[in-house]
């Protein structure tokens, strides 16, 4: 989105019409009162020399350069003291939901995003704070659809497991790949803990296939190709059952898995293995 597209939340029209306006009007004060302190104290000035038998100024600015400098410190006091009234009437206006705003953010990243966020209807910024409370709501909603996506997917993964070790107690078949994806590169990567895991609960027997060939398969383009893919065959072997699954255990298993995988591949020089972690 470019620049003309942003949203400006700090520089409303409104508010920065009334603050320009408020600075105007108080350098118009401030130089009324200088102008009109300069001409009463020159004015007194000019009388007592008017009356005075004896006058010893030889220059217009050694008359009036007293009255000036005078007229210049009272109203630059004046002036300070009404800018300080500004900026603390300012900075109370502004304050206030700005502190508010910071406090609502500060609940949203820490994970509330229940409570909506909302001003007083006289405060500023109430176009920021509707569109932090339209964030917190639409992070709300995709939070909740991802709690049930997960939910579904635990669920699924729940059956699924259920299922395996079901048709794995019958004696049934199971077929299993333990890298749990394709890489559509060469060798074999980091294994899941599934095919493991599931080892060692039913105590099946692991036959071991390696697969080489089908990292060159390229969707749609070799969809009519001829492609060659090989299969080899291992050894079939059983995992030695711990006396508790552990993590470790898990993870020691699904590098057996994968390293017979490994072996089962005709030539060496053709795959790469890496380590489970």
């Amino acid at each position: 989105m470019g620049i003309a597209g942003r949203k400006i939340y700090f520089i409303k029209k409104d508010f920065q019409f009334r603050f320009i306006l408020r600075f105007v009007i108080t350098t118009t004060v401030w130089a009324a009162a200088t102008v009109s302190l300069f001409t009463i104290m020159a004015g007194k000035r000019l009388e007592e020399f008017l009356y005075s038998p004896h006058i010893n100024i030889k220059t217009t600015s050694e008359l009036l350069m007293p009255s000036a400098i005078h007229a210049h410190i009272i109203s630059l006091l004046f002036f300070t003291a009404l800018l300080a009234y500004a900026i603390r009437a300012l900075w109370k206006k502004l304050g206030g939901p700005l502190y508010s705003l910071k406090k609502d953010i500060t609940r949203m990243t820490s994970g509330d995003l229940v409570s909506g966020v909302a001003l007083r209807g006289d405060e500023e910024f109430q176009d920021l704070a509707s569109d932090l409370d339209r964030m917190r709501g639409e992070l709300r909603d995709r939070f909740v659809r991802l709690k049930e996506r997960e939910d579904a997917l635990s669920a699924a993964v729940s059956t699924l497991d259920r299922a395996g070790l079901t048709e794995l107690r019958r004696g049934l078949v199971l077929g299993m790949f333990p890298e749990g994806t394709r890489t559509g590169r060469p060798g074999l990567s980091p294994g899941e803990p599934g095919t493991a895991l599931l080892a060692l609960r039913t105590g099946a027997a692991i036959v071991p296939v390696g697969i080489w060939g089908t990292e060159g398969i390229k969707l749609p383009a070799n969809l009519f190709k001829r492609t060659n893919v090989h299969l080899q065959f291992g050894k079939p072997y059983r995992l030695q059952k711990p006396q508790r699954i552990t993590k470790q255990a898990v993870m020691d298993a699904t590098d057996t898995i994968m390293r017979s995988v490994a072996v089962a591949r005709t030539t060496a020089s053709r795959f790469t293995w890496r380590k489970w972690s």
